[in-house]
């Protein structure tokens, strides 16, 4: 008789796949990836699978009711090679291991894709394609049972049977209907809230801009509004200081473009060597502001895959930040220093500035962000892109009137 263990091992077979398969889409879904449709099929062809391999025969006449399940499901997703090899795949099953007729299997899976072309060219509901194939299943097990077989004395135990797997068959195909459906409207959900996010972050991005750029704008208005061409004087001197506020607004619209046009092209190249030619180039400004560097970095070659100009360009940025941090009434002192392990390099800045607080460590790195008086707030900004391009991290650290310390991790990823 029907054993109730038997029917949730063989519907475990079909849907432990698909559920797999679910959770392949939500990952790839979540981290940008595109999906590969092929996962979908190696799922069903691993449900069919198990359920030919492990499944139990939990009544006499039919077996294998479970095994149009995948199939169905390839209909549901229009996988066109996967229904025709399934189906080929099926009926050799049904003919040559288990010794049905042929005759009646052929028809069978021919009808089944007949009538999925019917439904699909007037553009019928997939639970119309489910109620349609069970149909189909029941009538065929029906004549099979009764017609084919010779069991007269069992007649009622028989239909008692059929009922149960064809009602299995319909509650387990609307079961996976409904579960990939909601699948689908989660991830189209998690996407939709994605874009809100994106859209959300766009407004705030354009209003920070609006706002930047709106501020000089407004000074060169107001000092226009006060010009008097008639008077020398104040014509030189806010002449001046309208010249500032442009060059300003210039310097923010070079910030934007580059913010746009991070391109990373990666190449060999020694970390020691571009230390020491950002050291050099910038030992005028050492000189001029009284700044003792200590530059502890080896001779040997350090070889990593990196964009030698984007790094550079980051390094002079946070040395230049260092000097602009010194306080006037100490000596400034800048100590440079790199570290290797197999897997990392560390890459150490340290200054005796004045430092930040919690609150400015927060923040630092948010494009826009800026504690100087001239600052667009998109270096450090601009630097954590290109760091975090090269795999690697920024970490800052600091104590007011003490100093900073900014650490640059970069992968050891050059092998011979």
């Amino acid at each position: 008789m029907y054993s109730l263990e038997s029917l949730l091992l063989n519907s475990i077979y079909c849907i432990f796949p698909i559920f797999c398969y679910l959770f392949y889409v939500a990952y790839t879904k979540n981290v940008g990836e595109k999906e590969d449709k092929i996962m979908l099929d190696v799922a069903l062809f691993s449900a069919l699978y198990l359920n030919m391999k492990y499944g139990r025969d939990y009544f006499n006449i039919e077996p294998i009711i479970l095994y149009n399940i995948p199939l169905l499901v390839a209909y549901l997703k229009e996988r066109k090679l996967a229904i025709l090899l399934m189906s080929l795949f099926i009926v050799y099953y049904y003919v040559e291991v288990l010794n049905f007729s042929h005759l009646l299997i052929i028809v069978e899976y021919l009808t089944y894709a007949f009538i999925y072309l019917g439904i699909k060219r007037k553009g019928l509901t997939n639970s119309y394609l489910i109620n349609t194939f069970v149909l189909i299943k029941a009538a065929i097990l029906s004549f099979q049972s009764f017609y084919l077989i010779d069991n007269n004395d069992h007649k009622l135990i028989i239909f008692i049977e059929i009922f149960v797997a064809i009602s299995t068959f319909y509650i387990l195909a609307h079961f996976i209907l409904k579960l990939l459906n909601k699948c689908e409207n989660i991830i189209n959900l998690n996407i939709n809230i994605k874009e809100l996010e994106k859209e959300k972050q766009l407004r705030n991005s354009l209003f920070k801009i609006t706002h930047e750029i709106k501020n000089p704008i407004a000074v060169c208005k107001g000092y226009l509004d006060m010009l008097d061409s008639n008077n020398k004087i104040q014509v030189d001197k806010y002449i001046g200081i309208i010249k500032q506020e442009i060059n300003r607004t210039l310097t923010l619209m070079d910030g934007f473009l580059q913010l746009t046009k991070i391109k990373i092209t990666k190449e060999i190249l020694d970390i020691n060597l571009l230390l020491d030619d950002v050291c050099c180039s910038m030992e005028s400004l050492f000189k001029s502001n009284n700044i003792i560097k200590n530059a502890n970095i080896p001779n040997d070659e350090l070889y990593i895959i990196g964009d030698y100009n984007r790094l550079k360009q980051v390094f002079i940025n946070i040395i230049k930040n260092a000097v602009e941090a010194m306080a006037s009434d100490k000596i400034g002192i800048i100590n440079i220093s790199v570290k290797v392990n197999k897997k990392e390099i560390f890459i150490s800045i340290e200054d005796n500035g004045i430092g930040m607080d919690k609150e400015v460590i927060s923040k630092i790195g948010e494009a826009f962000y800026t504690t100087k008086n001239k600052g667009s707030g998109l270096g450090l900004f601009l630097s954590r892109e290109i760091i975090t391009a090269h795999q690697g991290k920024i970490v800052y650290s600091s104590n007011k009137d003490v100093g900073t310390k900014v650490i640059i991790t970069l992968p050891n990823n050059y092998r011979i």
